[in-house]
C-alpha cells in the first residue's frame, strides 16, 4: 500500500510520458534509474534515501526567489508528510556604545518602574531649573559635585523631606549615567548628615481593633471590597500596592490533606506568569491566612464566578485611600494605608502569634533592621489610649463581631456620621 503511495507521487511529480519535456520516464525502481533531482519541477524536491524513501528535504533544497526568501507558498505536501515554511528573522534595532554614553541602555531602563521613572523626571527637571537659576555657568555639560552639594543644601533649607532629597540625588545619577563612575564622597557624607538631623518620618501601626473598626465603618457604609482589602493588608502584610494587583486567580484555596498548611486559604503575591516582580525583585511570594480562620472565606466570596485574570478586590486606588481616610475620621483618627502592614506585624509581635523569623517571612524583610522599624508593639496601646471611650468601644464590639458584620447578621450605629456611602461593591 505505502508502495502505490509512493508511485502516485512520483508520478506527479516526473514529466508524463509523451509530453513535450521529451522522452518518457520509467518510474524509479532502482537506485541506478533515480531521475536527476533537477529535473523534478515541483515545488519541492524529493530525496532519496535507501531501498528509494523519501524524506523530509533539507532547506537547501528549498527553491528560492531573486531575493533569496521562501517562496510565498507556507507548505507543500510531500507523500504523508508536511514540509513547513520556514520563519524568517525578526529585525532587531542595534544601539551603538555612543548612544549608551550619552544615556542609560535598555535593560538599565528597565530595572526602574514607570512610576519611578516619572518621578526621576521631575527631581531632574527641578535641578536643571535650580542649576540655570543658581551657577553663574548654567550652561557647562559636566555637574561637579559641588553643584550636587548645592542642590543638596536648597533641599534642607525648603525643609524637604529626607525620601525627596535622596530621590533627587537618584535622579542625578539616573539621568546622567557617567556620573556614576566618580566617587562623590562629600555627596554620600552631605546625604548622611541630612538624614541626621531630618530622619524620614515613621508610619505608626495601627492596633487590630481600630482596623476591624475601619472595616465594619466601610462594609456598614456599602464598601465590602474595601473592608476586605484593608483586612487583606493587615493579615497578610500586604503593601497597598501588592493588595490593589491581585487577581482571582492569584487566591489559593486549601487543598486539603493532613498538613495543616494545606487547609488554609493563600495569596500569592508577583506571580512569575505575569512577569511584574514585587518591590523586592522577587516573584511567587506566598502568604497563608491562618489567622483569623474566616477570613479566607471572604476572598472566597469576592472571587466565585469571575473571570481568573480580573482583580481580586477591583478598586481604584484614588478612591481607595480616601475612603480609608474617611473611616479613620469616624473613628477620630488620622493616617494611611501603609499603616496595616505595619500594624498586622505589631500585633503579632505583641501577641506572640509568631516569632520574630516568622514575622520577618511574612512581611518579606530582607534584613532585621526593616523588622524593627516596622514592629513597634509599643505605638500599638499608644494608639488606643487616644482614643475616646466612644470610638473604642466601636472599635471593641466590631472587633468581637467583624464575621456577623461582614456577613450582615449584625449592625452597629455610627459613632460619628461623615462617611460616604457606597452602591454595594460586592
Amino acid at each position: 500500500m505505502k508502495a502505490a503511495v509512493r508511485a502516485r507521487v512520483l508520478a506527479a511529480a516526473l514529466p508524463v510520458r509523451g509530453s513535450k519535456s521529451g522522452a518518457s520516464r520509467p518510474l524509479v525502481t532502482s537506485r541506478s534509474s533515480r531521475p536527476s533531482p533537477n529535473s523534478l519541477p515541483s515545488l519541492v524536491q524529493p530525496v532519496y534515501s535507501g531501498r528509494n524513501r523519501l524524506k523530509r528535504p533539507s532547506p537547501a533544497c528549498l527553491p528560492r526567489s531573486r531575493s533569496g526568501s521562501c517562496p510565498a507558498k507556507k507548505s507543500a505536501r510531500l507523500g504523508n508528510k508536511r514540509i513547513n515554511k520556514i520563519p524568517e528573522k525578526e529585525e532587531t534595532v542595534a544601539i551603538t556604545v555612543a548612544e549608551i554614553e550619552k544615556g542609560s541602555s535598555v535593560c538599565e531602563g528597565l530595572a526602574v518602574g514607570r512610576p519611578t521613572q516619572r518621578a526621576y523626571q521631575g527631581f531632574f527637571e527641578e535641578f536643571r531649573v535650580w542649576r540655570r537659576a543658581t551657577l553663574p555657568n548654567p550652561l557647562a555639560k559636566e555637574v561637579r559635585q559641588e553643584e550636587i552639594l548645592g542642590f543638596i543644601d536648597h533641599f534642607f533649607l525648603e525643609n524637604r523631606s529626607f525620601p525627596d532629597i535622596e530621590k533627587g540625588v537618584a535622579a542625578i545619577f539616573a539621568s546622567l549615567p557617567r556620573l556614576r563612575r566618580l566617587d562623590m564622597p562629600r555627596v554620600k557624607r552631605a546625604l548622611k548628615g541630612y538624614k541626621k538631623k531630618r530622619p524620614p518620618v515613621s508610619r505608626y501601626p495601627l492596633p487590630e481593633e481600630v482596623v476591624a473598626g475601619v472595616a465594619a465603618v466601610l462594609h456598614l457604609n456599602h464598601h465590602p471590597r474595601n473592608a476586605r482589602s484593608v483586612l487583606c493588608q493587615f493579615y497578610g502584610y500586604l503593601r497597598p500596592g501588592e493588595c490593589r494587583k491581585l487577581k482571582v486567580k492569584d487566591l489559593v484555596i486549601p487543598a486539603g490533606g493532613m498538613s495543616k498548611s494545606m487547609n488554609n486559604y493563600a495569596v500569592i503575591i508577583a506571580p512569575f506568569e505575569d512577569l511584574q516582580p514585587s518591590k523586592t525583585q522577587t516573584f511567587d511570594d506566598t502568604v497563608i491566612f491562618d489567622y483569623p480562620v474566616w477570613l479566607g472565606k471572604e476572598f472566597q466570596k469576592l472571587a466565585t464566578g469571575r473571570n481568573p485574570q480580573e482583580l481580586l478586590f477591583d478598586i481604584k486606588v484614588a478612591e481607595s485611600i480616601e475612603l480609608f481616610r474617611e473611616a479613620l475620621r469616624v473613628l477620630g483618627l488620622d493616617g494611611e494605608l501603609y499603616q496595616l502592614r505595619h500594624g498586622g506585624a505589631s500585633t503579632d509581635w505583641l501577641e506572640k502569634r509568631r516569632t520574630p523569623g516568622e514575622i520577618k517571612a511574612r512581611g518579606r524583610w530582607q534584613c532585621d533592621s526593616s523588622l524593627r522599624r516596622y514592629a513597634k508593639a509599643g505605638q500599638v496601646q499608644k494608639t488606643l489610649n487616644k482614643m475616646k471611650s466612644l470610638e473604642r468601644g466601636f472599635c471593641s464590639t466590631a472587633f468581637s463581631n467583624l464575621e456577623k458584620i461582614l456577613n450582615n447578621k449584625m449592625n452597629l450605629a455610627m459613632p460619628r456620621p461623615g462617611m460616604k456611602q457606597g452602591r454595594g461593591n460586592s
